[in-house]
């Protein structure tokens, strides 16, 4: 196949280590490198657009030498639209020359405007919940209909102005994140933006309940939640952004990871980590999460205060209360209980978590999509044939 895939030029792909601005993300910049590395590795033709400062396998087009935030340090990601929009208008520029059999692009729907002036099918992979207005607006402005691939089964259920081609779990190395079979410290640990939507502020709440260590690895631009979780007192411990070594290392060493999550979290890749470090997961049951933890058997599931029970959970109780509850049992529990339950959580993680199963899964789609162009393009051929 020869295919062009197109990141954000915000970062460079794969993300950096360090130097990140608080309260951002780097996942986006990591999936897409795991595919377009895993495409290379198969033997595919992979044209990468992104940064010039990346570095991948495949050949890379860049129409700046540096990430967008080394030229100027924006407030967020989203205020880099403009660098991101002309690198897309970039590799469809290309694509006139360079006839590429598919697009697969991070910007979900900004490539979509273009697919009416081009023969070659664009795939997005939606990473959002449907929660601002303009993602609803745009699908349906869009003139020529694009392949979407949801990343959860919830995501695909909750966001019905998007037609969906396939469900694919977001993957990760499972290298960068071995497997321990036994904790070394008895905390708590979090990782992700620590936002109220992420639920960190109920984390530290119930860290300061139970008095037990809390881990923080991430950071915010909400003076007043950090201000607020600092007030938690002192069993929590705040890390920024470090390299994701330490990070592998902290939570393969953590007793377990919390994930009191608000809002339908489309999916965790911070979870998947957690799985294949063998750190069992505490979260509330919605969203992806009961894709992810399999409830009783690679941590436990608790529905929120306000939320309505979506299953038959092993903790009855909800809310904060709920958590609290998960927590004792998994500190109460014997050590042979215990191990089975690290062990659980990755073999869980590699029945669906790994970047081998999840670029597997694109490539299949890809080629099917690539056929189905084919086909339709041959039968116009036919068809104007006729009428000639």
């Amino acid at each position: 196949m020869k295919v062009a895939i197109i990141s954000s030029n915000t970062m460079p792909t794969p993300p950096l280590n360090t130097g990140i601005p608080r309260g951002w993300s780097t996942s986006i910049h990591e999936l897409i490198s795991n595919i377009s590395e895993g495409l290379v590795e198969k033997g595919h033709n992979v044209t990468l657009y992104a940064s010039g400062d990346s570095t991948t396998s495949a050949k890379l087009e860049s129409i700046w030498d540096q990430c967008s935030m080394k030229y100027e340090l924006l407030p967020n990601q989203f205020d880099y639209k403009a660098y991101d929009e002309i690198l897309t208008s970039f590799c469809f520029e290309k694509n006139k020359t360079e006839k590429y059999e598919i697009i697969f692009s991070f910007h979900t729907f900004d490539s979509g405007f273009f697919a009416n002036l081009i023969d070659t099918p664009i795939v997005s992979a939606y990473h959002g919940a449907g929660a601002w207005k303009f993602e609803r607006i745009w699908p349906q402005k869009i003139i020529k209909p694009n392949h979407y691939v949801a990343i959860s089964q919830s995501q695909e259920k909750n966001c019905d102005f998007i037609r969906f081609d396939q469900v694919i779990y977001n993957g990760i190395n499972a290298k960068a994140f071995p497997f321990q079979e036994k904790n070394k410290y008895p905390n708590m640990v979090f990782v992700g933006r620590v936002n109220s939507e992420k639920g960190t502020d109920t984390a530290a709440i119930v860290s300061r309940k139970l008095n037990m260590k809390l881990d923080i690895f991430g950071t915010t631009d909400e003076q007043s939640l950090l201000n607020f979780i600092l007030d938690q007192g002192d069993t929590i411990r705040l890390h920024g952004h470090v390299p994701q070594k330490t990070i592998a290392r902290a939570v393969a060493d953590s007793k377990l990871f919390i994930f009191p999550c608000r809002w339908n979290e489309p999916f965790g890749l911070v979870l998947a980590e957690s799985l294949a470090c063998g750190t069992p997961i505490i979260g509330y049951a919605i969203g992806s999460l009961p894709e992810i933890i399999d409830d009783g058997v690679t941590g436990f599931l608790v529905s929120p205060e306000d939320g309505n029970v979506e299953g038959n959970w092993t903790i009855k109780k909800k809310g904060v209360e709920g958590l609290e509850e998960a927590v004792q049992r998994i500190n109460a529990m014997p050590e042979k209980d215990y191990l089975k339950m690290r062990l659980a959580c990755r073999q869980r993680f590699e029945r669906n978590f790994t970047k081998e199963i999840m670029i597997e899964k694109y490539e299949r789609l890809f080629k099917e999509i690539i056929q189905k162009n084919e086909n339709l393009n041959h039968h116009n051929d036919i068809q104007l044939q006729r009428l000639y």
